[in-house]
């Protein structure tokens, strides 16, 4: 049997952890950090290899992501700035519908200015996740976008 646990990120938002373990004591989760998944409404959203791409967005940000993807009743969900998929990953993960990412994925590398094409590791990147068909790259800048954008 796996222990479940209660972990209280905020007020709101309320998430299970399961220790992927045979211990059943609570301190067992302080020994296994890497063997932690976080589950909500029976998704498992395996976060050590959504941090494994690259990006500026935390782990809180992207838990925070998700959940707020999870919630998205109607319409849909636009990212402006999807550079290398990260944060697309966490929101098409806890999406219901599919996900559209608006980036040129021309220019910055990281901090530095290098006019690299990053679109070929976003698609590698969220392919990795199997999430192709739930996220819509939109390879272009956000006000060029728009005017196409219904």
């Amino acid at each position: 049997m796996v222990p479940y646990f209660h972990l209280l990120l905020s007020q709101e938002v309320l998430i299970f952890l399961v220790a992927k373990t045979n211990k059943t004591h609570i301190n067992s989760l302080l020994f296994y950090p890497r063997e932690i998944w976080i589950i909500v409404k029976m998704t498992i959203l395996d976060i050590d290899n959504i941090e494994k791409v690259e990006g500026w967005l935390s782990k809180e940000e992207g838990i925070l992501l998700y959940n707020l993807a999870k919630t998205c009743e109607k319409g849909c969900i636009v990212e402006i700035g999807s550079w290398k998929g990260k944060s697309t990953i966490y929101l098409a993960t806890g999406a219901k519908q599919k996900v559209y990412a608006i980036d040129p994925h021309k220019g910055f590398d990281g901090d530095e200015f290098t006019g690299k094409n990053t679109f070929q590791e976003f698609l590698t990147n969220i392919e990795k996740f199997n999430l192709i068909d739930k996220i819509i790259p939109i390879v272009n800048y956000s006000v060029n976008a728009s005017k196409d954008f219904n």
